[in-house]
């Protein structure tokens, strides 16, 4: 990932390193078999494990996750803020998806079945996951920022919301299930952490709830402090914070 950057104009202000691929199963089982991430091992739908981005947890399933990573390297690891994730999945691009006005089931892993986008054509239903990392990067070399599973970000949904005051978590880039309008550069969704209400739900509750979890994706017209960087992504050799993309907790809706 060439070139370290500090991008005021475009709302990031520091450097960061983000994960090349959502996070697998074989990491998040390497953390549990190390005694982190509270010997929960989330169950795989019956999909398979190793390269498959791990699902069915939730945003503080992903914060255990992160805080094993960097007690055992020694390095900062954390969630994205929503500002860096669509930095980083835009890749310097102003269009609806890193691909441009459309995109295509070759190219993300969604719902071709449903109404196409823009110039879009409909195509196949995979119906599930694929292994991390197994179709198209974006510019900034990264996997999946659109489709397969919906990531977590450090973001609360609500403005003001923050800790335990917190009822919606923000999730991004749609998944597996989600109509391709979902899966856009600026598209939000939620997800309700165990504690809050139950709410409706936008996706099957048998792939989108673990311990009363709800899911919710809605349009927005604005995205504060989103960043449409045109330059360089952050170089490897920066070593602080680093920020693997977690996905689970919600998988998208039509």
């Amino acid at each position: 990932m060439p070139g370290a950057i500090a991008c005021e104009a475009a709302g990031i202000r520091d450097a960061f390193a983000v994960g090349v691929r959502e996070v697998t199963f074989a990491e998040w089982d390497a953390c549990v078999s190390a005694g982190g991430c509270g010997g929960y091992r989330p169950p795989d739908g019956g999909w398979g494990r190793a390269r498959q981005p791990v699902i069915n947890v939730s945003w503080d399933d992903a914060q255990s996750y992160v805080a094993w990573l960097s007690r055992k390297t020694g390095a900062e690891y954390r969630l994205l803020t929503e500002a860096e994730w669509e930095y980083a999945a835009r890749a310097g691009t102003t269009t609806p998806f890193h691909t441009g006005a459309t995109i295509a089931t070759g190219q993300a892993n969604y719902d071709g079945r449903a109404q196409p986008y823009g110039p879009g054509v409909p195509g196949p239903y995979r119906g599930h996951p694929i292994a991390a990392g197994s179709l198209a990067r974006n510019g900034f070399g990264l996997y999946d920022v659109h489709g397969n599973v919906a990531e977590m970000v450090a973001d609360c949904y609500d403005a003001g919301g923050s800790g335990s005051s917190c009822t919606r978590r923000v999730v991004r880039g749609g998944s597996w299930a989600s109509a391709p309008r979902l899966l856009r550069s600026a598209y939000r969704s939620w997800c309700a952490p165990p504690s809050a209400p139950p709410k409706p739900a936008s996706a099957s509750p048998a792939t989108c709830r673990r311990s009363g979890e709800s899911c919710h994706t809605r349009r927005s017209d604005r995205l504060r402090h989103t960043a449409h960087a045109t330059e360089s992504f952050p170089s490897s050799t920066v070593t602080r914070p680093r920020v693997p993309r977690v996905g689970g907790c919600c998988h998208g809706g039509r």
